[in-house]
């Protein structure tokens, strides 16, 4: 079988990604500015368009007349549409990693890691080789829109904000940042660990699950201002999860009675 060539538009830090692990992984890839229109190979397979989600659209419609019809077109947008109708009547389909791109100095690793595939069956059979040559997981569902790109934010975004709070901590005790950094995401990777082999539930661990109670106000103690409010709001979100783990209703109301005393206590120091 014919290796699959893969033009990729975008030098962002997804297409830069992507070309990069291709190359590594000795895929026939070829790496454009998002804004060409060079003439097309011939022996192309697979187009990807690793640019801005406003500029998709536009971009498929200028670089359809310069592809033949039958070479798909895919998108790395989360919130877009899979299929467009374009006027060559290509196939075209979506193809969003699951993964966090956030510097040109450290690109991430793809293998091992979902992308989800969905649109035209020939777009996606053409995404999926690719994705299987970069060493990915491809995950087949018409999964796209605000919903599914919320989850993947809530949990990108939202795990390093956490991280940024812990940091702020780390530092007040004197903790240099090269040794803060290589600690927590020490600490992030074994929950991945955990989330990988055990899912959400079973991989939450710590005081409030427990029901320590004492543990929480010992924390809430040691806490003032702004950050024992950021802690009360994200232990709210634990107690959540803490009760489809198990925890007790009995042990739930004493948590929340300690998380409401220490909310209490700041807003009587402010008034």
């Amino acid at each position: 079988m014919r290796k699959l060539r893969v033009i990729i538009y975008g030098r962002g830090k997804l297409g830069s990604t992507l070309i990069e692990r291709a190359q590594d992984a000795g895929v026939l890839a070829e790496l454009r500015c998002g804004r060409s229109e060079d003439e097309a190979p011939e022996d192309a397979g697979l187009l990807v368009l690793a640019i801005p989600d406003g500029a998709v659209a536009e971009r498929m419609r200028a670089l359809d007349a310069l592809y033949e019809r039958s070479i798909p077109f895919v998108h790395v947008a989360g919130t877009l549409p899979s299929r467009h109708a374009l006027p060559s009547g290509r196939p075209t389909g979506g193809m969003h990693p699951l993964i966090s791109f956030a510097s040109h100095e450290n690109l991430p690793r793809l293998r091992g890691r979902t992308f989800t595939l969905r649109g035209d069956p020939e777009a996606i059979e053409r995404a999926r080789a690719f994705v299987e040559q970069l060493g990915g997981q491809p995950l087949v569902r018409e999964l796209s829109g605000p919903r599914y790109h919320a989850a993947a934010a809530i949990l990108a975004n939202g795990s390093v904000a956490l991280a940024a709070r812990a940091a702020a901590l780390l530092d007040s005790l004197g903790i240099e940042e090269s040794e803060r950094n290589l600690a927590l995401a020490g600490l992030v990777e074994s929950v991945s660990d955990n989330l990988r082999v055990l899912g959400p539930i079973r991989a939450l661990t710590g005081p409030i699950v427990r029901g320590d109670t004492q543990t929480i106000e010992a924390h809430l103690e040691a806490l003032d201002g702004q950050m024992r409010a950021d802690y009360v709001a994200i232990a709210r979100l634990i107690l959540g999860t803490a009760l489809d783990a198990g925890l007790s209703a009995e042990a739930h109301r004493e948590l929340l009675h300690s998380l409401e005393k220490a909310t209490a206590g700041e807003r009587s120091q402010t008034d």
